[in-house]
């Protein structure tokens, strides 16, 4: 079900927002079929580092 395809990660027909470098680390290639467990891992590092930016943005607007 979880694919990768020129560094996009794809669930069936879909792709899913995870940057190319999380793909990379995770998974060491840019295409073939990727086990749940790794997919899984690789949208949690996604959610961790959008979260990181919007901390950051939060913390740099307060200082302003």
């Amino acid at each position: 079900m979880w694919n990768v395809r020129d560094g996009t990660l794809y669930c069936g027909r879909d792709p899913v927002a995870v940057r190319r470098v999380i793909v990379e680390m995770v998974v060491g290639r840019l295409s073939g079929p990727v086990p749940d467990e790794k997919a899984r891992h690789m949208i949690r590092m996604e959610r961790a580092l959008s979260l990181r930016g919007l901390t950051q943005s939060l913390r740099d607007g307060e200082s302003a």
